[in-house]
């Protein structure tokens, strides 16, 4: 009988596994880019975007962000406190929105009085931007991106080169390829919303939210952009671009880590990293010179983007 019992479940699972979907039984078939950027100050920094169907991992030295488009998940991971935080964008939104708006009215509060009234209307103009869902409303009417006749190559990709402009000024040189299409497949328009909390509304931001912008970057990538200043220039290239199995546990946090609430999230992005304090920080590996963990391993094959 117990033979019978055994073999009954052996099909089972059998049957399971073979009809699980795909996600579940092989690696995801994605997209690994690898971005380098310098600032005019000679300051640089690496990061690496994961791309699979509606999942994007964007990390850098410091944190690790996953969007799921299509159930509008952000996870943050912060490797130095080992904790990670999931949720809804929107309520994240209004938690950071409430905690700024919180410690703005402090420092008003500490400005001599005659000052106070400038401040808060200039803080209140900045928060109603920030808060404003529709953010191309901020766009100009005068701007423009233009296509030069400019063929260089980057990467090993033929690119094109665009002049994203305001009236006759140049904001930005980009060199978009259209021989890869990582972001082809991706809701661009719900990603944008789940990463607009984490930048400033700014000209260049609020462009890369027109349909103009996502159209280019829908059937190709940017592997090279320069914004010209008058005391210098910032720049960012691709140093790596390739197709590769992905893990689906690579979009999920680390096992180890722990689940932290909205407050202590806040805590983290405001920059109170000491209020976090984790039950294994006495037993937690630290190499010598070594500040914080790393973030977790790349899955197998993958040649690390990362500086360290």
């Amino acid at each position: 009988m117990n033979v019978n019992r055994n073999i009954f479940v052996f099909y089972i699972v059998s049957f399971l596994l073979l009809n699980a979907p795909y996600s579940i039984c092989m690696p995801l078939t994605g997209w690994h880019i690898v971005e380098k950027r310098e600032d005019r100050f000679g300051n640089f920094s690496v990061q690496s975007t994961f791309i699979s169907g509606q999942l994007l991992r964007i990390e850098n030295f410091t944190s690790a962000y996953i969007f799921d488009m299509e159930k509008s998940l952000t996870t943050i991971i912060f490797p130095k406190q080992m904790v990670f935080w999931s949720g809804h964008h929107d309520s994240l939104r209004e938690a950071l929105f409430s905690a700024m708006g919180i410690q703005i009215q402090m420092m008003i509060s500490q400005l001599p009085e005659n000052e106070r009234e400038g401040a808060d209307l200039e803080f209140g103009k900045m928060l109603t931007e920030l808060r404003n869902p529709v953010i191309d409303s901020l766009l100009p009417a005068n701007y423009h991106i233009l296509k030069t006749d400019s063929i260089s190559r980057f990467g090993g990709f033929l690119c094109q080169k665009y002049v994203f402009k305001l009236d006759t000024l140049a904001l930005e040189e980009l060199w978009i390829t259209t021989e890869v299409q990582p972001y082809a497949g991706i809701d661009m328009q719900r990603l944008n919303r789940m990463m607009r909390i984490f930048s400033k509304p700014t000209l260049l931001s609020v462009f890369r939210e027109t349909n103009e912008w996502l159209y280019l970057m829908q059937h190709g990538l940017v592997m090279r952009s320069v914004i010209p200043v008058s005391i210098g220039r910032s720049t960012m290239q691709v140093e790596k671009v390739q197709k590769t199995n992905i893990p689906l546990t690579f979009f999920a946090p680390p096992e180890n880590y722990r689940g932290i609430g909205m407050e202590e999230v806040i805590r983290i992005i405001m920059g109170e990293e000491d209020a976090i304090k984790l039950d294994n920080e006495i037993n937690r590996p630290i190499l010598p010179g070594q500040k914080s963990p790393p973030l977790p391993p790349f899955p197998p094959g993958i040649d690390s983007g990362r500086p360290f």
